[in-house]
């Protein structure tokens, strides 16, 4: 009986170890792709909430996707890929990586600029400047630099700032409860 057992316990063995190995790689995987992408996708995930509250003059129109843009870091752009395929306003979301401004930005619904791409924010800017295009950032002084929509975190506390002239200028409009819930402020070129 002893022979029987063996075996089995040596098969049990290598099959364990096997299997741990397997856990084991399966969570330093998974771990590195969380560490490097958890703010990102919950960064991603608050903007995509915040869509239902925001109305474009051209989506009444017939379009086939609705183009979300990411302009910057590539960590954040990855983290928006997992929006791609979900539904917006009976419209499918496709995701755009975008190294720089150019003029395909025009064509973008919503244009996320990552705190990488902070230096471009005034050529982004004057490229969409009074076209339908929602910017979307997660920089302080975002909206006050003349995005529409900043995302902030104050004191352990997630913040909306939201510029009302950039929105009225690009004919975008925002549902009340958001404006409710958010801190309205002004350009820095408005303040002047």
């Amino acid at each position: 009986m002893q022979t029987g057992t063996r075996p089995g316990f040596v098969i049990g063995r290598v099959s364990w170890t096997l299997r741990a190995s397997c856990l084991f790689a399966l969570l330093v995987v998974a771990g590195a792709a969380q560490a490097v992408s958890l703010e990102d996708e919950a960064q991603a995930v608050l903007v995509y909430k915040t869509l239902r509250f925001v109305t474009w003059p051209e989506l009444q129109q017939a379009h086939q996707s609705f183009d979300l843009c990411v302009l910057g870091s590539d960590s954040v752009a990855v983290a928006f890929e997992t929006l791609r395929g979900r539904a917006f306003r009976k419209q499918l979301i496709d995701v755009f990586r975008l190294p720089e401004p150019a003029a395909q930005m025009r064509n973008c619904h919503l244009v996320f600029i990552s705190p990488a791409a902070l230096r471009l924010l005034r050529e982004t800017l004057v490229t969409l400047q009074a076209r339908p295009v929602l910017t979307v950032g997660i920089t302080p002084g975002f909206a006050r630099s003349g995005g529409m929509i900043g995302v902030v975190s104050l004191n352990s506390r997630t913040v909306v700032e939201v510029n009302t002239a950039a929105l009225r200028a690009a004919g975008i409009g925002l549902n009340s409860q958001l404006l409710q819930l958010a801190t309205i402020v002004r350009s820095d070129d408005e303040q002047k």
